[in-house]
């Protein structure tokens, strides 16, 4: 799914609604049939994974990164993940998993971060991803293969998009 619109129009609202962050004034929200208020929010929150368009990196290694969201995860589990998030230049740097990737990511690119997050949220499992305007700051070399990345995805969770550029809009 793919929410686009002007700024002020309500994509935001929409998805804090969703997250269970934001009591919506009006409507319903339903999971699987279930209106929101009726699930435990800690479950549903554990079932999303989410990538906004300023990653949250840890000045940790990555795999301290990857764990943060799942912490009894192991090297396959984390590969995986990596492969999934089409992240395999992990194993190419010198330090692989244990590679600190600086203050808030610094020692990375933005795709590389983009990436890292993205296999960060899928390490969770999530029901749901949320990919909140995660390609704006990117080149659009490095938006491609996100963008490819993501259409991979398609299938094998919900995937909520919300974005102003037009690449995501043909996954």
């Amino acid at each position: 799914i793919v929410l686009t619109g002007p700024t002020g129009a309500g994509k935001t609202t929409l998805v804090d609604g969703l997250l269970g962050l934001r009591r919506l004034s009006g409507g319903r929200i339903e999971i699987d049939h279930h209106a929101l208020g009726s699930i435990s929010m800690q479950e549903w929150r554990r079932s999303i994974g989410y990538l906004g368009q300023d990653p949250l990196l840890f000045h940790a290694s990555i795999k301290d990164n990857l764990q943060w969201v799942r912490p009894d995860s192991d090297p396959s589990m984390m590969n995986t993940a990596l492969n999934r998030a089409a992240a395999t230049f992990v194993g190419r740097l010198p330090r692989a998993f244990e590679t600190i990737v600086g203050d808030a990511g610094s020692r990375l690119s933005g795709g590389e971060r983009q990436r890292i997050a993205l296999a960060r949220a899928l390490l969770g499992a999530p029901r749901l991803l949320v990919l909140d305007e995660a390609t704006s700051a990117l080149d659009a070399e490095t938006e491609a293969g996100v963008v490819e990345t993501i259409a991979r995805l398609k299938g094998q969770m919900t995937i909520l998009a919300i974005t102003h550029r037009p690449a995501l809009l043909s996954v």
